[in-house]
């Protein structure tokens, strides 16, 4: 046998198992069935049958209506919800419905929101009722992403909104166009049949929603479950104040309220202002430097810096939080009464509280009903008269109450200023949108079809001006007191000041005193002689240490003892 007849049987040998191969791989081909139409409307009917197109392409579509099958042909793929982004041009409000008119530079469409009417109670049916229009929030010239689903009108189309998102940037309408051109070649104008693509039971898709909506997380993110950590990954958002039942608007419910904006407009600030000064939330030192190049700020930096001086040894390790680079700003009471939410809850749990005194003082008198226009009337003149005085009286009463719970504390520094209020109410929503399902959550949105966001009914940013409702808010005083959220990043400054001068008198005592070190209750106790923290309590303390350990600024031993991180 000679080496040529060798390479000769291996190289054909190896010749012979592609062709095999190949011939197997394409038996498989043409023996996959195109899907019928029954088939085409149910798979048009999930969350991944939703095609993000141009208006004109909504009025081009192919309609497909037979035996019960209504759906469409965006060329190549069929469809029956799409994703649409444009501008406001136009706005109609009705009494159950809102009809927006937008567009996108190919054509103008009509997109019709249907508003579910409020329940009425047994008690309001005699009663002569004024009908309430729905409120809007997206006004004319604002960028907003739709998503629903098309429908035939007379000789047109439209779209019946299923989820509707205000667009934070402007960069996102050519990030659509050049999302929807790169669609349409490489998927609607494709020259292969369409076949229904196989979904995975992973749902990848939910992966990359959550950077968008949530914080930076930091090495809190495996922590105990704890106020403070829940807050600084991923801050949880109480339901939208228009959305709460009469039975919950109380004044205990309203303070849940303040405090939760007070909380959460601060970490959004703080989160903008990170972004705006990239030096001032990586490495503390920088923040030093950029304050030394103002010259009017040598002479009075030592007088305001104060409470801020005791802690500047611990610079190195300080990279996790610092409060001035974060700017942090207190709340004044005419700043808080100007929000448009916390407004328009304020308003409703005074009316709320008002009709339960008068239903009790109906049934303890037994009086005669007396007729119904008059009763009416006189009720709204009064209402009208007082409602400014008792939503104050239940603004007060609310400060007051926080500041002794120790939720919130004076605060020295400075202010958000009041003529930011409606300028900030758009980026800073501590609110969960209204939604057709009670547990949809902003943060952690899955779906585009099945959870109903809509801008539209939601009592929100601009709708409740003071003129509506003749509600007169004073101008703020020129000395007026300010507050601040008592955060547990906020109070570890403080707890950390108390640890060093703690530590400070247990070594001048030199063994001959019983203190061995700061403790928790002695902690406590020491911020406690202080008026301003007089009433904080120890699970405030207890929070400011578990912020310290983690970010690695102090540690405890076995004995409860705490200490710093040198």
């Amino acid at each position: 046998m000679s080496l040529t007849s060798i390479q000769q049987n291996i190289t054909g040998s190896v010749l012979l198992t592609p062709r095999k191969r190949g011939k197997t791989s394409s038996q498989y081909q043409p023996s996959i069935p195109l899907p019928s139409n029954a088939e085409i409307f149910k798979w048009v009917l999930t969350p991944e049958a939703v095609a993000s197109c141009f208006i004109r392409d909504v009025f081009q579509m192919r309609h497909h209506h037979d035996k019960g099958e209504d759906f469409f042909w965006l060329k190549r793929v069929p469809c029956r919800s799409v994703r649409l982004l444009g501008v406001v041009v136009g706005l109609q409000v009705l009494e159950h419905r809102i009809i927006c008119t937008i567009d996108d530079g190919t054509s103008v469409i009509d997109c019709l929101h249907r508003c579910a009417a409020p329940p009425q109670s047994p008690s309001k049916k005699r009663k002569i009722s004024i009908v309430q229009l729905p409120k809007p929030t997206a006004y004319i010239g604002q960028r907003i992403r739709i998503t629903g689903k098309i429908s035939q009108f007379h000789e047109t189309r439209q779209i019946v909104v299923d989820k509707l998102e205000r667009c934070t940037s402007a960069n996102e309408q050519p990030m659509h166009w050049k999302h929807v051109l790169s669609l349409h070649k490489s998927k609607y104008s494709s020259s292969e049949p369409f076949r229904i693509p196989i979904i995975s039971s992973s749902m990848p898709e939910t992966g990359p929603q959550a950077p968008l909506h949530s914080f930076p997380s930091t090495s809190t993110a495996s922590s105990p479950t704890k106020s403070n950590t829940s807050s600084q990954q991923s801050p949880r958002k109480l339901r939208h104040p228009s959305r709460l039942r009469t039975r919950d608007l109380t004044a205990i419910t309203f303070r849940i309220y303040v405090k939760h904006y007070m909380d959460n407009y601060s970490s959004v600030a703080d989160a903008r202002s990170d972004d705006e000064s990239a030096s001032y939330a990586t490495v503390t030192p920088t923040k030093g430097s950029h304050r030394t190049t103002v010259d009017n700020e040598r002479t009075p930096r030592p007088s305001r810096s104060i409470p801020f001086d005791i802690s500047t040894p611990h610079l190195p390790y300080k990279i996790h939080f610092d409060p001035t680079s974060l700017k942090l700003r207190g709340f004044t009471l005419s700043f808080l009464r100007r929000v448009p939410e916390l407004l328009e809850m304020a308003r409703k749990v005074v009316r709320a509280e008002a009709k339960r005194r008068a239903r009790e003082g109906k049934k303890k008198g037994g009086e005669a009903h007396k007729t119904l226009e008059s009763t009416s009337l006189v009720t709204y003149r009064e209402d009208q008269m007082e409602l400014s005085a008792r939503m104050k009286r239940l603004w007060k009463t609310t400060i007051i109450q926080l500041a002794r719970e120790g939720s919130i504390v004076l605060w020295n520094g400075p202010v958000h200023p009041i003529d930011s209020v409606q300028r900030t109410s758009t980026i800073c929503n501590p609110w969960r949108e209204r939604s057709t399902s009670s547990s949809f959550d902003l943060t952690s949105s899955t779906s585009a079809i099945r959870e109903g966001v809509s801008l539209f009914s939601a009592a929100g940013d601009h709708s409740c001006s003071e003129e509506e409702e003749g509600v007169a808010i004073s101008d703020p005083e020129p000395d007026e007191e300010s507050y601040v959220s008592l955060t547990p990043q906020y109070f570890a400054i403080e707890v950390e000041k108390a640890i060093k001068v703690l530590w400070k008198c247990a070594q001048h005592t030199n063994g001959t005193s019983s203190i061995k070190g700061p403790t928790k209750q002695r902690i406590l106790s020491y911020l406690r002689r202080d008026g301003m923290w007089e009433q904080v309590g120890e699970w405030n303390v207890e929070e400011a240490l578990e912020v310290l350990r983690e970010e690695g600024r102090a540690w405890v031993n076995s004995h409860g003892v705490w200490d710093l991180v040198l």
